[in-house]
């Protein structure tokens, strides 16, 4: 049993000078230091800007997710088709993390490494308490 908090610091570790290179959702590029509190700003007004019943499971989620460790990367972030979901993804190398929330207030957690083919999955109520991704 690993805990989503565990998962995410392993997936999104720091590198020797503390700083970690992350996708820009803008130019596709790598980058290195931009600040992340306008990095956080651009998700949550992208988020409100959707204006959809799910966006604020989302925000919800992402505040979830950020109280309880506070370097999360910024995760690329989309709606579903019928606008009913938002995806947040994270890739780092081998590491792929996703979280669906739905617009009813749950949320599914998906973990694979994709050297090892180690998966994990995990049921979340947005609000509550993140839950333990079983990895195998």
């Amino acid at each position: 049993k690993i805990e989503a908090k565990q998962t995410i610091r392993e997936v999104f570790g720091r590198d020797k000078q503390g700083v970690r290179p992350y996708r820009c959702r803008f130019c596709a590029s790598w980058h290195i230091g931009h600040n992340a509190i306008l990095r956080d700003r651009a998700l949550t007004d992208y988020l409100y800007g959707l204006a959809l019943p799910v966006s604020r499971y989302a925000l919800q989620a992402w505040r979830d997710l950020t109280s309880c460790y506070k370097n999360v990367p910024i995760p690329n972030a989309s709606a579903g088709p019928d606008d009913d979901m938002i995806m947040f993804t994270w890739d780092n190398a081998v590491h792929h993390l996703e979280l669906e929330v739905w617009q009813d207030g749950h949320g599914e957690w998906f973990y694979l490494n994709r050297t090892t083919d180690a998966m994990g999955e995990a049921e979340y109520n947005i609000g509550s308490t993140l839950p333990i991704l079983h990895i195998s």
